[in-house]
């Protein structure tokens, strides 16, 4: 039995610990596939995501590991691919250096970009936000959340949807909205419906308990027995920002998963994205 894990971030963007120190980690954790998902680069000024200029630096530190270690664990060089309606972020990216992509929204729109006040900020930062950018409006500002997820999901080439709902985030105690709200619910459902009609891969984000930062998944458990519902693959991810992070919390998601229903999860083999079924203790190999 093992893990698997995909969305990780080194000190190439907001993680600690460089590249080989996340290696060491999986070969302790029983990881047997590891894949490496630095922040794109994006064209403001910001502390969280890996500069342009050491784009190449880190594809070839990934491919160094690849064949150091490749007896021993399989290695995959990915990137968290930021989506921002009206910029194309990755155009100056050669993505066929990549072996996969994490597409994620973390902006409500260019302003919010430019003025670096991400959805999974401070709570005050996201009021900022939703003041300047969406009229005040929670609800409009949830919708293009979600319009700009499902834009990303039917227009790109990305693999993994990232934390699908983190714009619940800073939403403790339905501080914005309510999730059993009919008209949230019917953003989150025809969210799913475009990546089930696009064969995306939707991660189960544990990172945001393990940092402390929220009591729950993403996405919402609701959302996860969606998902089993609709058939839609899904991988488990902690979203490490350091190597002590990258299995954290994988037996209590698998546990849940299973009792959703899931038999199997995805992940990386040979290159390909293959089901393997698994349970609280591990996948089978």
């Amino acid at each position: 039995m093992a893990w698997a894990n995909y969305h990780t971030h080194s000190d190439f963007c907001d993680g600690t610990g460089c590249p080989e120190d996340y290696v060491e980690s999986a070969l302790v954790n029983d990881i047997v596939s590891l894949g490496f998902s630095s922040h794109c680069p994006v064209p403001v000024e910001n502390d969280f995501s890996m500069p342009m200029a050491r784009f190449d630096e880190y594809c070839k530190t990934i491919d160094v590991l690849k064949n150091k270690y490749s007896s021993r664990l399989e290695i995959y060089c990915g990137l968290e691919v930021d989506f921002v309606r009206d910029i194309d972020i990755a155009k100056d990216i050669d993505l066929s250096r990549l072996d996969y992509s994490i597409g994620s929204v973390h902006f409500l729109g260019r302003e919010a970009l430019m003025m670096n006040t991400s959805v999974d900020m401070r709570k005050e930062m996201l009021e900022d936000s939703i003041n300047r950018d969406c009229s005040g409006s929670i609800k409009e500002a949830v919708e293009i959340y979600y319009n700009t997820m499902r834009e990303m999901i039917c227009t790109s080439d990305i693999n993994i949807i990232g934390h699908l709902d983190i714009i619940k985030k800073n939403n403790k105690d339905n501080a914005f909205f309510n999730e059993n709200d009919k008209w949230y619910r019917d953003l989150v459902i025809a969210t799913l419906e475009a990546a089930s009609k696009k064969n995306k891969i939707i991660e189960v984000n544990n990172g945001g308990i393990t940092r402390k930062k929220i009591d729950t998944y993403y996405p919402s458990v609701w959302i996860l027995e969606k998902c089993f519902e609709m058939n839609i693959p899904v991988t488990i991810s902690s979203d490490a920002h350091s190597p002590s992070q990258l299995a954290a919390g994988f037996s209590e998601t698998a546990k849940d998963l299973n009792d959703i229903g899931f038999k199997e999860i995805f992940i990386l083999e040979q290159g390909k994205w293959v089901p393997k079924k698994f349970s609280s203790e591990g996948i089978e190999i």
